[in-house]
């Protein structure tokens, strides 16, 4: 790129950040309007030296080599603000850039939101958006179940954290053994009091999942912080709540009768 005021701005912004623009914080710095210098943007993006996961915003390569915007806690909570959208970090995303779960894989970073945002999938990064009904998310998206982390990310608290794994277990593809893994990796950061105040933002059966998780993975002071929760009588909740059953075949599973579970799935730990 030509030595223009453009290439300075962009220099700058690699030598101190942040490490991504828009059209209009370009627009901003120089002084001009967008149109005399977006063909220069698309050819620093043609180039690989920036990536464009949305129209008008931009993530630039570090030190000119592309392919670094692998990592999109570099660039997300830039993001979100230029979307004007509030959001979390969470799920195996959260448990592992976070909090240590060491037995997590990270394949894609997982947004929770209000809304519909189209996924990102550049040539190097995967950002999942998952939708959360406004009312709830407006519930739990706030202080102290949400903490600000590095880059100024927002993510779930160790206790919003596996209640959302279980929650949108409900929802999206996932293997029980992995929530529960998780569960036990990082359930002892979660605090009881703070679990048993946040399960009054839930349904009861992803409490009683949850409760049963942490029951299982030894985690007895949190699990108890949820017991109050079990219903007396109450209809017993798949563990599995995708396992659907087949009509007219009677499934002989187990049940664990303190927590209301069906046992439809299985779960085996690593040490």
């Amino acid at each position: 790129m030509p030595d223009t005021g453009l290439a300075r701005h962009l220099d700058r912004l690699r030598s101190s950040g942040p490490p991504f623009f828009s059209d209009m914080s370009v627009s901003e710095a120089l002084g001009t309007p967008p149109e005399t210098f977006r063909a220069d943007i698309a050819d620093l993006v043609d180039a690989g030296d920036a990536v464009c996961p949305h129209q008008g915003f931009y993530v630039l390569a570090k030190d000119g080599r592309p392919g670094l915007d692998a990592d999109p806690t570099r660039w997300l909570q830039g993001f979100m603000a230029f979307l004007g959208i509030r959001y979390r970090v969470s799920l195996l995303s959260a448990a592992a850039h976070f909090y240590g779960a060491s037995h997590q894989a990270i394949m894609c970073t997982q947004a929770i939101v209000p809304t519909d945002v189209k996924d990102i999938r550049t040539g190097y990064a995967t950002v999942l958006f998952l939708r959360q009904k406004p009312r709830m998310f407006a519930k739990v998206n706030g202080e102290p179940w949400v903490v600000r982390r590095r880059n100024g990310l927002v993510a779930a608290s160790p206790e919003l954290t596996i209640f959302d794994l279980v929650d949108f277990a409900r929802s999206h593809p996932s293997e029980t053994w992995h929530i529960g893994q998780t569960v036990k990796d990082m359930g002892d950061m979660a605090r009881p009091d703070r679990l048993r105040e946040l399960a009054r933002c839930f349904l009861v059966p992803v409490v009683r999942r949850l409760g049963y998780l942490l029951d299982h993975a030894g985690l007895k002071p949190q699990a108890d912080a949820l017991i109050d929760f079990i219903r007396p009588g109450a209809r017993h909740v798949r563990l599995n709540p995708r396992v659907k059953e087949i009509p007219g075949l009677r499934q002989n599973y187990e049940l664990d009768e303190k927590w209301g579970i069906v046992l439809n799935d299985h779960l085996e730990y690593d040490i």
